[in-house]
C-alpha cells in the first residue's frame, strides 16, 4: 500500500507539471500576453515589500567571498538590524543557526536568511582584520530602502544635491519606484530650496525595469500641476483619461528628465507624462518600448 500510495504521488506530480507547462504555453501565445514570467511565492512576497518599501530582514547585501567560499555582506545599510548588532561591511557570514555557509549557492542562502517580522537569526561571523570570530544574534525587521539619490548615488538625506558646486542645478537619480519614492522627492524639494537651486534633473538612467505603474502614475502625479497623466483603457472599454491634481513638486524650476535605452517602462511612463504636458524636457537615448 505504502509502494502504491509513493508511486500516485509521483505520478499525480507529474501530472501537475505538464498541466503547467501546458498552461504557460499556452499563454506565451497568446497575442495580448507578451512575455510570461512565474516567481516564487516567497519570491513574489518579496518583491511586494520592495514596491511598498516596507522589506523585512537584516539590511545588507549577500554575496559570496571568494577566497573562503562562505557567504559575505558587501554592504550594510545604515539603521538595519545588522548595524545595528555591530556588523561591518565585507563581514564574512561562517555560519547561519549554525549551518555552514561554505558552497552554499545564494538563492538558498537568500532563503535562509529571510524571515518574518521580528524573528532571530543568529549568525558566526569573521570581520576583516585579525579579529577573533564571534556570534551575533540579530532581529528582523523593517529595513529602509532609498529610492532618490544624488548624483554620486548618495540618499538625498545625506551630502549636497548639486551636481555641480557650482552651478545651482540639483540632480536627483530615481533608479526604482517604490512606496516612497513620492515622499523622498517631498523631502528632496525642500532641501533643494534651501540649497537656492534653480533647476532640477531627474535621472532615470538605468533604472529597473518596473512595469509598477501605480507608483509611476502617483510620482508623475505629484509632478504635474492638473492635465491629463495618460489615457487608460481595458478590454471592451472606451479610454479614461488619467487626471493630475493641482500638487505640484518643484513648482517653478525647470525640468530635465534624462532617459537612456536601460530605462524602465514605468520610469519612461513617467518622463512621457511630463514631456507632452510641458513640464520637462527629455535628454539621452529612448528607451525601446512600443
Amino acid at each position: 500500500r505504502l509502494v502504491r500510495h509513493r508511486t500516485q504521488k509521483r505520478d499525480d506530480q507529474a501530472s501537475l507539471e505538464v498541466l503547467v507547462n501546458t498552461v504557460i504555453e499556452k499563454f506565451s501565445q497568446h497575442p495580448q500576453m507578451g512575455s510570461v514570467r512565474l516567481i516564487r511565492a516567497k519570491d513574489h512576497e518579496v518583491e511586494e515589500q520592495f514596491r511598498n518599501n516596507r522589506y523585512v530582514g537584516l539590511g545588507v547585501a549577500l554575496g559570496i567571498d571568494q577566497q573562503s567560499g562562505c557567504a559575505q555582506f558587501p554592504r550594510v545599510m545604515p539603521g538595519g538590524a545588522a548595524e545595528r548588532g555591530g556588523v561591518e561591511p565585507n563581514t564574512i557570514i561562517l555560519e547561519i543557526d549554525g549551518q555552514s555557509t561554505k558552497g552554499v549557492p545564494l538563492q538558498k542562502l537568500l532563503d535562509t536568511l529571510r524571515g518574518s517580522l521580528g524573528s532571530e537569526v543568529t549568525l558566526k561571523v569573521a570581520a576583516s582584520g585579525n579579529r577573533p570570530e564571534r556570534e551575533v544574534t540579530l532581529t528582523r525587521g523593517f529595513v529602509r530602502i532609498d529610492s532618490v539619490y544624488t548624483h554620486d548615488r548618495a540618499p538625498v538625506s545625506r551630502g549636497s544635491l548639486r551636481w555641480n558646486a557650482r552651478e545651482p542645478i540639483g540632480w536627483l537619480a530615481v533608479p526604482q519606484l517604490t512606496g516612497s519614492t513620492l515622499h523622498e522627492l517631498r523631502s528632496a524639494e525642500v532641501r533643494l530650496r534651501a540649497e537656492e537651486n534653480r533647476a532640477v534633473i531627474l535621472d532615470f538612467q538605468n533604472s529597473e525595469r518596473s512595469d509598477d505603474f501605480h507608483q509611476a502614475q502617483l510620482v508623475a502625479d505629484g509632478l504635474l500641476d492638473g492635465g491629463t497623466l495618460w489615457n487608460r483603457q481595458a478590454r471592451d472599454e472606451e479610454p479614461q483619461a488619467v487626471v493630475a491634481d493641482r500638487e505640484c513638486l518643484f513648482r517653478g524650476l525647470p525640468l530635465v528628465i534624462v532617459v537612456n535605452e536601460h530605462t524602465g517602462p514605468a520610469h519612461a511612463a513617467i518622463a512621457a507624462a511630463l514631456q507632452d504636458a510641458g513640464r520637462a524636457v527629455l535628454v539621452g537615448q529612448s528607451p525601446p518600448f512600443e
